[in-house]
């Protein structure tokens, strides 16, 4: 009877003792959920190490010169993965600690072992000029020691009116200009849009030029028109095809000519070149030595030696 008794507070003890500890693994479980791990994915609390919030670390050179300043918002550090940085922050230093070379920032980042980053979301390049170059993308690496920005990911690149969207990317942070890779479409804020390929960004003194030498389609609103490659300078609105051009109206004629000058402003599209034009529809051909097109209301003015056939 007494060994029965103690058997049965014995058995109470040990469930009691599992509930309390089911119900410890829970808290303990929602804790670690609730400190915001989503850029890893779906990490188990396994390879959770340690949070670090005010993050910052200092990298120096071979002369312990200070090199890089590397900051974030916070550092959740894994034991089997790359560390994750929230609005991580690194800046670069030249000759001397007082001179910045460029400063990167982004919504998050990965701390790769080999010392590089992966940064994702928004990403902001600001060179020691001044010039920024703000992107997003799901992918952006940063090499550090070739002092390289990568992407192979698609890329969406704001400037300073347009919008442009590539297959990747590649820059020198210590340069003002960059290349868009790949696949490249621009969409101005006049509603046109540039097809092209492989396109420079060059954001030397603010003069935000964008340049490709691949075969480019522009479209407007009634209009399309195909060339060798562009020069598109985005302050001024003023866009130079180059090379042979090919203009289609919606009702099916088409200019043919060269460097061809595209000129946007006051909600007005023109069309010009002073060289060799061939204009083509159903009922004529024409040739000159010069035009000028009003793309919105579709009038085109052609001159010097002017030569027409009609049908």
């Amino acid at each position: 009877m007494f060994s029965k008794s103690i058997l049965g507070l014995t058995l109470v003890i040990l469930v009691g003792f599992s509930l309390f500890f089911l119900i410890g693994q829970d808290e303990d479980s929602k804790e670690i959920n609730s400190s915001g791990i989503e850029g890893q994915g779906s990490q188990s609390e396994e390879n959770f190490s340690d949070r670090i919030d005010n993050f910052s670390t200092q990298e120096f050179d071979k002369d312990y010169r200070l090199s890089r300043l590397i900051e974030s918002e916070s550092y959740i550090n894994y034991k089997d993965k790359p560390g994750l940085m929230k609005n991580p922050k690194v800046t670069s230093f030249g000759d001397s600690s007082d001179i910045v070379d460029y400063v990167l920032t982004a919504d998050e980042g990965l701390y790769l072992d080999s010392g590089d980053f992966l940064f994702t979301g928004s990403v902001n390049v600001e060179s020691k000029t001044g010039i920024r170059h703000i992107m997003k993308s799901d992918s952006i690496l940063y090499k550090k020691d070739s002092e390289e920005i990568i992407s192979q990911d698609e890329v969406t690149y704001f400037g300073q009116n347009d919008v442009m969207v590539a297959d990747g990317m590649h820059m020198n942070p210590n340069s003002d200009n960059m290349e868009m890779t790949g696949k490249t479409k621009i969409n101005r804020d006049t509603g046109a849009e540039i097809l092209s390929r492989d396109v420079t960004i060059d954001k030397t003194k603010n003069k935000n030029i964008y340049h490709s030498k691949e075969k480019t389609t522009y479209l407007s609103e009634k209009d399309r028109v195909e060339s060798d490659g562009f020069n598109y300078i985005e302050n001024d609105g003023v866009m130079t095809l180059l090379g042979n051009s090919r203009i289609t109206q919606n009702k099916g004629a088409t200019i043919d000519s060269t460097n061809l000058v595209i000129e946007s402003s006051n909600n007005q599209e023109r069309y010009k070149t002073d060289d060799y034009i061939f204009y083509k529809s159903q009922i004529s051909k024409i040739k000159s030595m010069g035009m000028d097109y009003d793309a919105k209301n579709q009038k085109l003015e052609l001159f010097n030696g002017v030569e027409g056939v009609y049908e």
